[in-house]
């Protein structure tokens, strides 16, 4: 006799679609961070330069709201320090008087530099929709659910490859080999679909659940099993009680019944 089972789609379909959920959320959490939060950026950047530089633009990661706000700590006076620690202006505007307005843009943001007389005169910053640190923190954000999600996907893959394999010696039930002649009992059958094999090993009892939402033949193995063990079929049994306590249901009378009225005065 031999008797082989994969698993049930019921388990693998359900740890399947959790997986899908979490690795999909963390999923979301990524593209908004590499994908819809810096387009949204470029796209609000494009509406405060349009018509002052050439489209389409090319911005990097300098400078950010962080590395604006270091350097305007330190006052600089000179645009040479500016342009050291920002790169080279996107946008240069000059006035009849000489003095110049620098624009230093990036993904973030943008710093505009007031330089008169050779000297920095004043430094403001201009924010685009999201900022440096909510575009970076999406993605600490997707670990969340993605370490959330190893917990189903090694379920998904344990009910992947899920074997049983019922031979004349054993059973071979996800790698664990139970020999028949330890099986002791095939008991405690739940309605919602699983039951209990009770076998030893070295003097000590252990249990296997054996689930119909995890194994595709459930039925077939558990009918095996007690074939070959002369064990009483827990499955068919509790279904047999159940179809008797039906039928004694059925038969039994109804109070309302007419002709039924025992105790009632008759007028």
């Amino acid at each position: 006799m031999v008797l082989e089972s994969g698993p049930s789609a019921t388990d693998r379909n359900y740890w399947l679609v959790v997986t899908i959920f979490f690795f999909g959320y963390a999923g979301w959490f990524v593209y908004d961070g590499s994908i819809r939060y810096p387009e949204k950026n470029r796209k609000e950047a494009a509406r405060h330069l349009h018509g002052l530089v050439e489209e389409p633009l090319n911005l990097g990661e300098i400078p950010s709201k962080g590395d604006f706000d270091q350097l305007e700590a330190l006052g600089p006076t000179s645009p040479q320090q500016v342009r050291e620690a920002f790169g080279e202006a996107i946008n240069t505007q000059r006035d009849t008087s000489g003095a110049t307005v620098e624009q230093f843009a990036s993904l973030y943001g943008m710093a505009t530099v007031n330089i008169s007389d050779g000297r920095v005169r004043s430094m403001s910053w201009t924010a685009w929709a999201k900022s440096k640190e909510e575009i970076r923190g999406q993605y600490y954000w997707a670990l969340i659910p993605l370490i959330l999600g190893l917990y189903p996907l090694s379920k998904f893959y344990r009910a992947v490859t899920l074997r049983v394999l019922i031979d004349d010696q054993s059973m071979t039930y996800a790698g664990r080999r139970i020999p028949f002649e330890s099986m002791t009992s095939l008991r405690d059958f739940n309605p919602k679909g699983w039951v209990d094999l009770y076998y030893k090993v070295a003097e000590r009892e252990l249990r296997l659940r054996i689930d119909n939402q995890k194994v595709a033949k459930f039925g077939e193995i558990v009918e095996a099993i007690c074939q070959t063990k002369a064990f009483q079929n827990p499955v068919t049994a509790a279904l047999a009680e159940e179809a008797d306590e039906a039928e004694q249901r059925d038969d039994a009378p109804d109070a309302d019944e007419p002709g039924d009225n025992k105790g009632c005065d008759t007028v």
